[in-house]
């Protein structure tokens, strides 16, 4: 197959990135935005509309292939992130240096077309994430088969005919939301924006609330959901980074939480990636010698494919956050799962509400050829819309796969 062009163009994520830093720092939400100004290079406010760029790619039998750049909701250097840039300099690199250099390309292979891409270009993590998608739904055309089964025959894995495990979370809607994930079943829930201390303090309710709230709208005990609620490191802020204080508080956030199993999520956020990765890993330790249950799971300071490979070394998780926007091209984010897996570690396929429904659709592709142990449910923060795209997606492509034609 060889690749004849390529068009860029100006687009909208699902949801709005949000400059955390500001937020950490006491600015104060008026209705849906914040007050105050942002503190993070990229941000125009602490609130604003994330935005993706659409990528149309055209092969030389004609076939229109698709994939979009995306940024995750917390952009702008955290963590080892990239800056949020204007869609209009992310446009201008895609027809000035991408395209002259893709145009022309003989694509043989998923995985030796990126490593030739790698290898010729220096190009933003976002960038590589959205040319990736296109070329995978090119190959896919091409051949006549789902990307999904692009991935699979390429990294030697197995698609079965079983659903996902979707993970839902609720954003700044920490009721009316949730009922939704409940009465829809989601597997993991409900994520919770926890991005503040004052939030922290009313969590033990909260964790109470979700839980009772299960078994009044679902009174069925064969469906027994994941809590997962993400710290955002607020619990390393509110204690001082004292190991003892936040294993005590993990103990009471667990037995609140039973009978249901529980997830917590950056419980600290460290000033850098090796007292993130050393801290991390003494609280999972002592969380092992406690006898408790919960899993611990690393999103920041591990957003490439070689952060979580030191994390994993270093035994500072039970669960690995992977976001394809962070990691690259989609070969990354497979890779990545897969490498979680081979490490007897859970591999947890997110990304960002701030991600789009193209993006969202591809991530199912990803999922169905690597089975990690949840995917997370986006873009947006709405649930229902989430949902749609990415349930319909899997079961569009399950039927491609499994169910023949009538001839």
């Amino acid at each position: 197959m060889k690749i004849s062009g390529i068009i860029a163009t100006d687009g909208l994520g699902g949801f709005w990135n949000d400059d955390n830093e500001a937020i950490k720092e006491g600015a104060k939400s008026d209705g849906f935005t914040y007050k105050g100004k942002p503190v993070t290079p990229g941000f125009e406010a602490i609130r604003q509309p994330s935005k993706a760029v659409p990528l149309i790619l055209k092969s030389g039998s004609g076939e229109l292939a698709f994939g979009d750049c995306t940024w995750v909701q917390y952009g702008g250097e955290r963590a080892g992130r990239e800056k949020l840039p204007s869609t209009k300099s992310v446009v201008d690199l895609i027809h000035g240096e991408v395209e002259p250099w893709l145009v022309g390309q003989e694509v043989e292979g998923f995985r030796s077309f990126m490593k030739r891409m790698y290898e010729d270009l220096i190009l933003p993590r976002s960038v590589q994430y959205g040319v990736s998608q296109a070329v995978l739904d090119a190959i896919a055309k091409d051949r006549r088969t789902t990307m999904a089964e692009v991935l699979a025959d390429e990294y030697d894995t197995t698609i079965v005919n079983e659903p996902l495990t979707f993970f839902a979370q609720c954003g700044d809607e920490y009721y009316n939301t949730v009922d939704k994930m409940i009465l829809r079943r989601i597997p993991v829930l409900p994520h919770a924006l926890i991005n503040s201390v004052s939030r922290l303090k009313k969590l033990l309710e909260y964790v109470e609330w979700t839980k009772r709230r299960i078994r009044e709208l679902v009174p069925d005990k064969g469906y027994d959901p994941i809590l997962h609620f993400d710290l955002y490191g607020n619990l390393g802020l509110a204690h001082r980074n004292d190991i003892d204080r936040i294993v005590e508080y993990l103990r009471k956030l667990e037995e609140t939480a039973r009978p249901f199993r529980l997830h917590v999520e950056d419980p600290v956020y460290m000033s850098s990636k090796e007292e993130q990765m050393e801290t991390m890993s003494e609280i999972r330790r002592r969380v092992s010698e406690e006898g408790l249950e919960l899993k611990l799971v690393a999103d920041e300071w591990v957003p490439t494919f070689e952060d979580k490979v030191d994390f994993i070394e270093a035994g500072a998780a039970d669960i690995y956050q992977i976001k394809p926007p962070d990691l690259g091209g989609v070969d990354r984010s497979v890779e990545a799962v897969l490498y979680c897996k081979s490490q007897g570690v859970l591999p947890y396929l997110g990304g960002s509400c701030a991600e789009t429904d193209r993006s969202a659709q591809v991530s199912v592709h990803i999922a169905l050829a690597t089975r990690p142990h949840q995917v997370l449910i986006k873009p947006g923060m709405g649930v229902d819309e989430g949902i749609s795209i990415m349930y319909n997606e899997l079961q569009r492509t399950l039927a491609l796969i499994f169910c023949a034609f009538n001839s």
